[in-house]
């Protein structure tokens, strides 16, 4: 556990010393962590670890840029969580396909030694052991959407505690927020192509199509559940109300359980979905508002 809380606050170090070094020396920034992470890599040795690596670096770079040039939380978000994707499910998959390695078998190891430490019964642990073997290929097949949710949260946390930062130093240029976080009306065919694919396509004739489908659909209504959030968000500051109403509410839906947690995520997907046509904030047309 303590090598956990240690291993957690150096990544939150090196992210805000990458930021804080991107908004000092700029482009020299990105060279200075591009070799700190390859002497890292050298030394450890463990390719398994590069990932882990890059990811401070890489978010600390883009926030310190964003920070420096004062771009929206909207294009933050957004290239960061892709890019974080990019490198975690594409490492999966590397390291499961060419180098063989059973991710799924370690996480089963975990998961059962995790059980016999609780001591629970041999038939409750028997069965959730049996139930996680049976579906085994369908958490191969989501790893992208996995990896976009986590890459998006710690974007998400990364960027408050950067901008808490900047802000005792006075300097760094705000950008526009999450009150006006608003995907391109084009990004809807996303959400409708993927929701096609899943429903349409046979799973068991062609897996990976349908795998498609349905990562490109989950990570879309998660997208549009950010925009819903930024609606609520501009509403609140627009009536005066404080804007940690929000986060209090959504706490107390997810402590409620995981089905109130599922209806609350389909519920702010599609509001996020219905913005495009409704334009709730009247932003179409609009110049994208500056701090």
């Amino acid at each position: 556990m303590i090598a956990v809380f240690a291993a957690l606050a150096g990544g939150i170090m090196l992210t805000i010393g990458a930021a804080y070094m991107y908004y000092r020396l700029e482009w020299k920034a990105v060279i200075i962590c591009a070799i700190l992470v390859g002497t890292s890599m050298a030394v450890s040795g463990r390719a398994i670890d590069a990932p882990l690596l890059t990811a401070p670096f890489l978010v600390g770079c883009l926030a310190g840029y964003v920070f420096k040039k004062g771009k929206s939380f909207e294009f933050y978000l957004i290239t960061i969580s892709f890019a974080l994707t990019a490198i975690f499910a594409g490492f999966f998959y590397y390291m499961m396909i060419v180098q063989n390695v059973d991710f799924i078998g370690m996480l089963r190891e975990e998961m059962a030694r995790f059980l016999a430490s609780t001591g629970a019964p041999d038939d409750i642990r028997n069965g959730m052991l049996s139930e996680f073997d049976s579906s085994r290929n369908d958490i191969v097949a989501r790893v992208p959407f996995s990896a976009f949710i986590n890459s998006m949260a710690m974007a998400g946390i990364a960027y408050m505690m950067i901008r808490w930062v900047f802000s005792r130093m006075g300097q760094a240029v705000r950008g526009a927020g999450l009150e006006f976080f608003r995907l391109n009306d084009y990004f809807i065919f996303v959400l409708i192509g993927g929701l096609s694919v899943f429903l349409l396509v046979d799973k068991s004739d062609y897996p990976m199509l349908s795998s498609g489908g349905l990562n490109a659909l989950l990570i879309a209504a998660l997208l549009y559940l950010v925009q819903a959030l930024g609606v609520i968000k501009f509403i609140l500051i627009k009536r005066g109300i404080p804007t940690y109403v929000m986060p209090l509410a959504i706490t107390a839906f997810m402590i409620a359980g995981l089905w109130t947690a599922l209806f609350l995520f389909i519920l702010l997907a599609g509001f996020g979905a219905l913005d495009v046509w409704a334009d709730f904030r009247k932003l179409v047309g609009k110049k994208e508002p500056e701090g």
